[in-house]
C-alpha cells in the first residue's frame, strides 16, 4: 500500500458520518447509508481490502484537495452535470499512474460529471514524470483528466530536460495539449536559461507564430525569428529539434 493510501485508508477509518459523506460527494459517489456502509463504498472505491490491507493495483487517478478555503457543490440541472467549487489558495494533486500532477490556484471548478478541471487566479500546474518536470505558469487552465488534454491560457511553460543543465522556457498565448501529449504553442517564444538560474537573462530566444513540443524532449517551430540577447540573427520558416 503505498504512503498516500494509507492515509485514506486512515482518514476512512476514522471519519465521522459527515465528513465520510463530504468525502463520497466529492468523488461522485453515493451519500446515503450508514458509517458502514459510507466507509464499504470508499473503501471499494480505492480498492482497499478492508481484511488484508492490501491496494489492489490499478489505473485509477487519485485526487486529493491539499487545501481551500472554501468548497461549493452544485448542480446545473439543464445538462445534467455536478460540479465542485474550490476557492481561496487551493492546491490539488492527482496522482495517475507514476506521474503526479499538481495544480495550484485561487479558484477551481471540477466537473465531477465530465472530469474537466478548469483553474484560474495565479495558477502553476506541475507534473511529475520521472526525471521529468514540466511546469505551467498562467492566467488559467482548463485539463481533461480523463486523458490529461488540456487548454493554457497567457502564461510560461518550463521544461527540465534529463541528462541536461538547461531549463527551457516556452510560452504562449494559447497552449493546447493533446491525448498524446502534444503541446501546440501559439504566439509562442522559447528561451534558455543556463543551471538553475531562473533569472538570469536568456542566452537565446525564438519568437515564432507557432511551437510543437511532442513527447520526450523534441520540438519544432514554424514561422519564427532567432535571437541572440536582443538582437535578431536568423529567419526560420521552419526548424525541428530532436
Amino acid at each position: 500500500m503505498t504512503p498516500e493510501l494509507k492515509r485514506i485508508d486512515m482518514e476512512i477509518k476514522t471519519s465521522s458520518l459527515t465528513e465520510l459523506a463530504l468525502m463520497c460527494r466529492v468523488l461522485g459517489l453515493s451519500e446515503g447509508g450508514d458509517v458502514t456502509a459510507l466507509r464499504s463504498r470508499l473503501w471499494e472505491y480505492y480498492k482497499i481490502s478492508t481484511d488484508t490491507g492490501i491496494v489492489i493495483e490499478d489505473n485509477r487517478k487519485i485526487i486529493t484537495i491539499e487545501s481551500a478555503r472554501s468548497t461549493e457543490y452544485f448542480t446545473i440541472e439543464a445538462v445534467d452535470e455536478d460540479y465542485a467549487r474550490l476557492t481561496g489558495d487551493v492546491r490539488l494533486s492527482l496522482k495517475d499512474g507514476e506521474a503526479i500532477h499538481r495544480i495550484r490556484a485561487w479558484e477551481i471548478l471540477f466537473n465531477r460529471s465530465r472530469n474537466i478541471i478548469t483553474a484560474s487566479g495565479g495558477v502553476e500546474y506541475v507534473k511529475e514524470d520521472g526525471e521529468k518536470i514540466e511546469t505551467f505558469r498562467g492566467e488559467s487552465i482548463t485539463v481533461n483528466i480523463d486523458d490529461w488534454s488540456s487548454i493554457f491560457l497567457g502564461g510560461i511553460s518550463e521544461r527540465s530536460i534529463q541528462g541536461d543543465g538547461t531549463t527551457y522556457l516556452f510560452s504562449g498565448t494559447v497552449i493546447t495539449r493533446d491525448d498524446e501529449d502534444v503541446t501546440i504553442l501559439s504566439k509562442a517564444s522559447i528561451g534558455t536559461q543556463g543551471g538553475n538560474a531562473v533569472k538570469d537573462e536568456p542566452l537565446w530566444s525564438l519568437n515564432a507564430s507557432r511551437v510543437w513540443l511532442l513527447p520526450g524532449s523534441d520540438f519544432a517551430i514554424f514561422n519564427a525569428v532567432l535571437k541572440v540577447g536582443e538582437i535578431p540573427v536568423l529567419y526560420i520558416p521552419f526548424f525541428y529539434y530532436p
